[in-house]
This record gives C-alpha cells, sequence and structure tokens, in this order.
C-alpha cells in the first residue's frame, strides 16, 4: 500500500475531513506506481539519475524510433514486481498537438488485468519535470518499488 495520489491532479487523496489515505488491493496499488514509473524521466530524480524513462534522448526527438520507443515503455511497466506480463501497449503520438498517450493492458501476479493509460503534452524543456514534487515528496517510495529499472548509457 502507498499513499493514495488523485489519478487526475497528482495530489495526496484527502477524505472529506481531511485525513490522507492509503491505495487498497493490487491493482489500485500497482496502476498508481506505473502511472508514477511512466512519468518519471530519466536523470529526474536527485537520489538515482539512473531511473527513469529516457525521454529527452528516445522519445522526445524527431522521428523517434517507435519500435525502442515501445520497448522502453514495456520494459518500465515490467519492472514493477506486481506486474507478470504486458499483453497490449499502444502509443498514440500526436505531432501537431505535441501529446503522446500510452495504453496499456498488463496482466498481475495474481491474475488481476489492468487496464490504464498515462498521457502528457511533450512540449517540455529539460528545466521542466512534471512530477518533480511528488518525486521529491516520495523519493523514498519511488526508490524501494522502481530501483530495478535502471537504464545504462
Amino acid at each position: 500500500m502507498d499513499l493514495y495520489l488523485d489519478p487526475d491532479t497528482n495530489d495526496l487523496g484527502l477524505s472529506v475531513g481531511g485525513d490522507s489515505r492509503l491505495t487498497s488491493g493490487i491493482l489500485e496499488t500497482t496502476a498508481q506506481q506505473l502511472r508514477i514509473a511512466l512519468r518519471l524521466f530519466l536523470g529526474e530524480w536527485f537520489l538515482n539519475r539512473r531511473i527513469g524513462v529516457p525521454y529527452y534522448r528516445d522519445v522526445f526527438v524527431k522521428n523517434p524510433k517507435v519500435d525502442l520507443v515501445r520497448v522502453l515503455f514495456r520494459r518500465c511497466i515490467l519492472a514493477n514486481a506486481n506486474v507478470e506480463a504486458v499483453s497490449r501497449l499502444d502509443l498514440d503520438y500526436d505531432p501537431g498537438a505535441r501529446t503522446l498517450v500510452v495504453d496499456f493492458e498488463a496482466i498481475l501476479v495474481d491474475g488481476t488485468i489492468l487496464v490504464d493509460s498515462v498521457s502528457g503534452n511533450t512540449d517540455v524543456t529539460e528545466s521542466d519535470t512534471p512530477i518533480g514534487a511528488l518525486i521529491d515528496e516520495f523519493g523514498a517510495f519511488i526508490l524501494d518499488e522502481f530501483d530495478a529499472y535502471v537504464v545504462e548509457d
């Protein structure tokens, strides 16, 4: 279980009384962990610059190699200990709108099927970090859960 983050705002999910809540079950926990992992830029987290997706190197380039990008996202998903297999992975890149949507279906270790989507605007610079504040606040969680996802240059 992890602190629950609202998937629409990435803010802590609080009850009406202001109490924080935890994720419940393998499906909700894994979905949240994967959304964080897929949004983490390689080198973004100061405590371990070797984890993350190499967006600037391989994704946000002119004429990206789609097969390589697909492998990078599949590898990131499979790095989660709760994921047994990735049964579907679709990339929808709109160069005009500068958006990328990653739709995927993963089979979890308990047999549950997780269907999720991660999207974002690719109109960013090196100084922009879409989840920088989240990483600073929950860095220890990311290190524990995703240390297996290491990219070597």
